[in-house]
């Protein structure tokens, strides 16, 4: 909520700044899909948002982003959500957020492979970054390789061995594996 805060107070400063409403439109995204913020209402800014990037710089990966992010979690707009994403690597193929949304929009439209495929890919544009490693660690697990996700959790414990997402995505591959006992322990230790 702070960050969404800065972008408002950067809106009200330079109004013709869209980079600050994709940024804006991005934050809300996430309150909406993550319960912090009732969807209906933080997707309806999102759009607003997006809206007035887009019309400030239609060559803002951002804000064909955070577009996309309302088609997919929330307008099920599956077709313009992914028209979107494509529009936004486009335009700037380094656009971590977009190969995200993607990935979950190809498991959504039971592509699960695509979705493997797309996430390693950006895990080449970007081998550090714990969003692309986390995600297709999640990928791994829809498209059940169980094995390869719980190596991407490792490779996230080593940046940090309390990562809790970290720990819940080895737990949860280690049981879908088959050794629910073994997953139990990954478990008992994020919640102690």
């Amino acid at each position: 909520r702070k960050a969404i805060e800065c972008f408002e107070q950067a809106i009200a400063i330079e109004p013709t700044y869209a980079e600050a409403y994709a940024f804006a439109a991005g934050a809300y995204s996430h309150l909406g899909s993550s319960g912090q913020m009732l969807p209906e209402r933080a997707f309806e800014i999102v759009h607003r948002y997006a809206d007035k990037a887009l019309n400030l710089d239609e060559t803002l990966a951002g804000g064909h982003i955070a577009k996309a992010s309302a088609y997919l979690l929330y307008d099920w707009e599956w077709q313009k959500a992914y028209d979107a994403l494509q529009k936004a690597i486009s335009l700037n193929p380094g656009a971590i957020d977009a190969y995200v949304l993607l990935g979950f929009y190809y498991v959504m439209a039971g592509k699960r492979n695509e979705a493997v495929d797309l996430m390693e890919r950006a895990e080449k544009i970007d081998p550090l970054s714990p969003t692309i490693i986390s995600s297709l660690g999640n990928m791994y697990i829809f498209a059940e390789r169980f094995d390869n996700a719980i190596g991407q959790a490792n490779k996230l414990l080593e940046m940090d061995p309390q990562m809790r997402s970290s720990i819940e995505m080895k737990g949860w591959a280690t049981g879908m594996k088959g050794d629910w006992e073994a997953s139990l322990k990954y478990f008992e230790e994020v919640h102690r």
